[in-house]
């Protein structure tokens, strides 16, 4: 009997569940139909601007629908935008290849373009022509036993060579994994206020630009699957939504005992990251108060929370201060390619590398690279000067990131924090400010101290 009304007990919460989810898209069909009908009223005034902002909503509410993506091209072919407005017929034509007024637009606006413009970009199959290895895999453990802070001291090159791949990296150091959407609920309830950066328009070129926003109303958006109107004047039409956190010291202390359950731990917090990723043996040495620490936290982006739905990612780039890296997989898979310092001549921020494009990039054919993808628990690390770039793979992916020091990049990355704090500097990644570049000069002497004795001048 126990058995019968557990059984029961699924099928309600299973029937509870469809009911909502056919409840969401009912609503979101309504709102894209209501999208569309105030994109032809722009259209019918000649506010193409504003049309085209409602179409990309539309298509983002109702992706399906052959006739709002084909509109979406119209309008953008309209104002120029023609790489776009292709992107838009090729999308019509695949979820309807009968539409003819699909194939009519296709086909003058190829006319217009010429047959070699409208074909640079097309990307019709996920066939990889460059080099892609596998990544060095290591548990948890045999991680800790071969990369200890002493054993880094002793060679610059242990962490300079290939990034490293985890397996079960957060089970092992007693990490409490729990479904994602149970994971974004308590960081609503506890972490809700904090500010974060917001993009409804994914990451993956890198001329976008954050909205701010806290966490909670981003984690909101990002749920529902579509932004909302305040987001129109980027580009919303694909899924992708984003959110980078820049956690503040004391916050990350907390975050961590999230990842505990939310139980209080005896041992500090830092006991629940590998030495070779906790930095408390440094910054203690240079950062004199908590404020000033969070300070270079954010300056940096050292510590970050990044979640997602499926598709979103970073594009193709290697880190502007040269640190290395590494990042835990809390709920959802990711997909990475990276590619090292020797491949540079290869490698370009325009270039999609998951997707590869070789007639626009044919230079990415001679690439060798590493391609990994992590799941849930896992923990990936990658050296100074790595080119990198990521796509989810779920809805919604969470993982903690962040940046360390170690032997291989210390110095390197001392010189281009002291770029940031000369006069007249261009302030690339922070504002100069005085106390913060004191703390910088402090952090560098420690690392002197660790890996040279301090004889060694940067």
């Amino acid at each position: 009997m126990a058995l019968l009304r557990l059984v029961a007990l699924l099928l309600l919460l299973t029937i509870t569940n469809l009911a909502a989810w056919e409840e969401q898209e009912e609503e979101r069909t309504a709102a894209a139909a209501a999208s569309h009908a105030t994109a032809l009223q722009y259209v019918n005034q000649g506010d193409y601007r504003n049309a085209v902002a409602h179409f990309r909503l539309t298509c983002r509410l109702s992706p399906l629908d052959s006739t709002y993506w084909n509109d979406l091209g119209v309008t953008e072919m309209r104002l120029g935008e023609l790489q776009k407005a292709k992107r838009r017929f090729l999308k019509a034509l695949e979820l309807d290849p009968e539409s003819q007024t699909a194939q009519d637009n296709a086909s003058e606006l190829k006319g217009y373009m010429g047959d070699e413009e409208f074909n640079r970009g097309v990307v019709t199959a996920t066939h990889v022509e460059h080099h892609l290895e596998d990544p060095v895999v290591m548990s948890a453990q045999e991680f800790e036993e071969r990369i200890s802070l002493a054993v880094d001291v002793a060679d610059p090159g242990l962490l300079g060579s290939a990034p490293i791949v985890i397996r079960g990296a957060a089970q092992s150091w007693g990490w409490s994994l729990e479904p994602g959407l149970a994971f974004l609920e308590r960081l609503q309830a506890n972490f809700g206020d904090e500010r974060a950066d917001f993009y409804p328009h994914n990451m993956a070129d890198e001329s976008v630009h954050p909205f701010f926003s806290s966490l909670s109303n981003a984690i909101d958006s990002l749920l529902a699957g579509a932004p909302n109107s305040a987001f129109l004047d980027v580009d919303v039409s694909q899924p992708g939504t984003y959110i980078q956190w820049n956690v503040r010291e004391h916050t990350w202390r907390r975050l961590l005992q999230e990842l505990m359950g939310g139980q209080s731990n005896s041992s500090s917090s830092t006991a629940l990251l590998p030495a070779m990723f906790d930095d408390t043996h440094w910054t203690k040495q240079c950062f004199e108060t908590e404020e000033a620490q969070s300070k270079f936290n954010i300056n940096v982006h050292w510590k970050m929370l990044l979640v997602g739905e499926a598709g979103a990612g970073m594009f193709n780039h290697k880190d502007v201060l040269r640190m290395a890296s590494w990042q835990v997989q809390i709920a959802g898979r990711k997909r990475w390619h990276l590619c090292g310092p020797s491949e540079e001549e290869h490698m370009s921020v325009h270039m999609n590398t998951l997707y590869p494009d070789y007639a626009s990039w044919p230079q990415l054919k001679k690439a060798r690279c590493i391609a990994a993808v992590v799941g849930p628990g896992d923990a990936l690390y990658y050296p100074r000067d790595w080119w990198h770039q990521t796509e989810n793979l779920d809805t919604p992916t969470v993982a903690l990131s962040g940046s360390m020091v170690n032997h291989h990049n210390h110095a390197e990355f001392a010189q281009e924090l002291f770029k940031e704090c000369e006069e007249g500097a261009s302030n690339r990644i922070f504002v100069r400010e005085e106390g913060a570049c004191n703390d910088i000069r402090r952090c560098a002497d420690a690392w002197r101290r660790m890996y040279h004795g301090g004889r060694e001048e940067l």
